[in-house]
């Protein structure tokens, strides 16, 4: 078993029924150079194209979701023009919501084949606004309700 790290990639290497230590040397050899010259690692830390978030009886009416943590993947290099993203916001989100709560899911694909599916977070607290306020808020929630579920179709 070897491991070695060439350009900010950690490869390990095992081989087992060498005839010799030399063969043993040569073949985790070979393994590594065809993992570094095959494969990428990639890391996806935030992701530009996830649109605001409306938050229903808010003090703000919107917030922005990221991810939990960096993602990181090591991917076959001719695979990397293939990689695509798709995220999922959970569909009514109401006051409270707190800093790191999850509000939806983020997937990693390659070509249609789902690689990693990592949770998305709110980024900031939004407390509830106050009372007097919730029934213009009520009006307009059901206002967007009935337009996403009967206008719409």
């Amino acid at each position: 078993m070897a491991a070695a790290e060439r350009d900010s990639q950690i490869m390990i290497a095992t081989v087992f029924g060498a005839k010799s230590e030399r063969a043993r040397d040569a073949a985790v050899t070979k393994l590594i150079n065809h993992a570094q010259n095959r494969f990428k690692n990639i890391t996806i830390a935030h992701d530009n194209k996830l649109p605001a978030v409306r938050v229903w009886y808010g003090q703000d009416s919107h917030l922005s979701p990221q991810l939990k943590e960096p993602i990181h993947l090591s991917i076959p290099d001719r695979q990397h023009g293939k990689l695509h993203t798709r995220f999922q916001l959970t569909q009514s989100l109401k006051a409270p919501i707190h800093t790191g709560q999850v509000i939806g899911s983020y997937t990693v694909y390659i070509n249609d084949s789902k690689i990693i599916v990592k949770p998305l977070i709110a980024n900031r607290t939004i407390t509830t606004q106050p009372i007097w306020q919730q029934p213009f808020e009520w009006l307009q929630y059901q206002i967007d309700y009935l337009s996403k579920h009967f206008i719409a179709q």
